[in-house]
């Protein structure tokens, strides 16, 4: 997303911000589909961890109950 971010979109502002000016309304509706689809995309990776770290820790269970004291 930073890559995206940094590459593509920054070649644009210049465009965002005639945006503004001339048709606010159409800015205002771009700016809010990218924040949901960084949102999206944000809290997609963010499940993804969470679900990791719960499959990490029923391993970690699951050793700890396998080794002995």
């Amino acid at each position: 997303m930073q890559v995206i971010q940094t590459s593509v979109l920054l070649k644009y502002s210049a465009l965002f911000g005639f945006l503004q000016r001339q048709a606010p309304n159409v800015a205002t509706e771009l700016q809010r589909a990218y924040v949901g689809a960084a949102r999206l995309y944000y809290e997609t990776g963010f499940r993804r961890y969470v679900r990791s770290l719960g499959v990490i820790k029923v391993r970690l269970a699951g050793y700890n109950l396998l080794s002995p004291p």
